[in-house]
């Protein structure tokens, strides 16, 4: 705070929402809210994330909202993907749903899976909240279907919140994945990680050869 010349937890509300102060510092604002983790910043991150364009502002703030860790957070995240189409904001507010793991929102979370509109970011995002779940079969059966999706990202996010759920119903689906050549984000083959998943799942058909 005392890089920002602020003294309180009201001077960084005040900022994160003072459109006359230049962008970084704002989003710097924004994520040291987060980092207090306190949940009278809610409302004012809300709305900021709601009336912001600027995507890196818009993203801090969600993620700050998702660091606070309140599930009062919920609810007003769930209604802004209800009512924007911006893709920033509906990354962020599904990137603050996976670090809140409120089961509320797996509904949402599963829609947004296998809806081919979404970018793919929002899909991969949203499959790995998922994995941050229950096991339920419905949920399940979402990420399993999108192993076959034409994205290499949706496929590789599914892949991890499979894993993380250890849903062994999920080995036959996974399997043909071994032949997966394409790359997902950070040069990761979907192969490589079938196969991973596959040992994690006590399948040893999914050992390199």
């Amino acid at each position: 705070m005392l890089d920002l010349g602020l003294d309180t937890f009201e001077d960084l509300v005040d900022l994160c929402r003072d459109r006359r102060r230049d962008i970084p510092a704002r989003v710097r604002a924004c994520f040291l809210l987060g980092q207090l983790r306190c949940p009278e910043a809610l409302n004012p991150l809300l709305a900021v994330a709601v009336e912001e364009e600027q995507p890196e502002l818009v993203w801090e703030t969600l993620s700050a909202i998702g660091a606070i860790g309140s599930l009062r957070a919920t609810r007003p995240l769930l209604r802004l993907l209800r009512s924007t189409r911006v893709g920033v904001k509906r990354r962020g507010a599904v990137f603050a749903l996976m670090q809140l793991a409120d089961e509320r929102a797996r509904q949402t979370l599963a829609r947004i899976v296998g809806d081919r509109r979404e970018e793919e970011k929002t899909r991969g995002l949203a499959a790995e909240a998922l994995g941050f779940l229950r096991s339920v079969r419905r949920s399940n059966d979402a990420l399993i279907a999108v192993l076959r999706d034409p994205s290499a990202e949706v496929r590789l996010s599914a892949l991890c919140a499979l894993d993380a759920l250890h849903d062994t119903s999920a080995t036959g689906s996974i399997l043909p994945l071994l032949g997966d050549s394409a790359l997902a984000d950070g040069g990761e083959s979907i192969a490589e990680r079938a196969a991973l998943v596959l040992l994690s799942l006590g399948d040893t058909s999914g050992s390199a050869s």
